[in-house]
């Protein structure tokens, strides 16, 4: 590591620092683990949340667009470039749709990438943000990133891990600390509201 930190930006180094653990170790077998919550909990179908990957498939409308002619072949001239990931089309449609301007859409590829971004806009190095536990792990992992620092309120096993009034009281109290940033996330697993 040494050798690399001339290569490296401090945000970099921070992030080959800290080692934030997700929800199952790589040696995990998912497709058992789900077999065996299904068969435990006598449940038909698992939705995976903490993935990229839409487990009911594509909407049917989809198909039926990519049945035109023309639109599939469109699509397939088009597979060859790179999206806009500055999203200017969509932005534009929205903003003439809802009457905003089109710099107050924050367009991400999914949750994850909107978290991203949110993390790196308001957190840097030192930085301190509240976050109720048990939570979405990704919320943790990109801020530790960036080097920020969580201040953890914790959701209570007695109360399923459910926001009462002493959690927004512990929140409060912990707001008079001045953090950068406040995640909130409801309904979150392992809670249902």
């Amino acid at each position: 590591m040494d050798g690399l930190k001339q290569f490296l930006n401090a945000t970099t180094q921070q992030a080959l620092k800290v080692r934030v653990g997700g929800y199952l170790d790589k040696e995990t077998d998912e497709a058992q683990l789900i077999e065996r919550l299904k068969a435990r909990y006598g449940i038909e179908q698992v939705y995976r949340f903490d993935i990229g990957k839409n487990c009911d498939g594509f909407s049917p409308l989809i198909r039926e667009l990519l049945n035109y002619v023309d639109m599939g072949e469109l699509a397939v001239s088009k597979l060859d470039e790179y999206p806009d990931n500055h999203y200017r089309m969509l932005k534009k449609k929205l903003s003439e749709l809802y009457g905003v301007h089109p710099d107050w859409f924050l367009l991400g590829t999914g949750l994850d990438a909107i978290i991203d971004l949110v993390a790196r806009a308001f957190l840097a190095d030192g930085d301190h943000y509240l976050l109720p536990v048990p939570n979405f792990n990704l919320y943790e992992e990109y801020a530790s990133r960036l080097g920020a620092i969580a201040v953890q309120v914790q959701l209570k096993e007695e109360d399923q891990y459910r926001w009462t009034a002493d959690t927004t009281t512990a929140l409060i109290a912990q707001l008079a600390a001045g953090p950068r940033l406040l995640w909130i996330s409801n309904p979150v697993n392992p809670t249902v509201s």
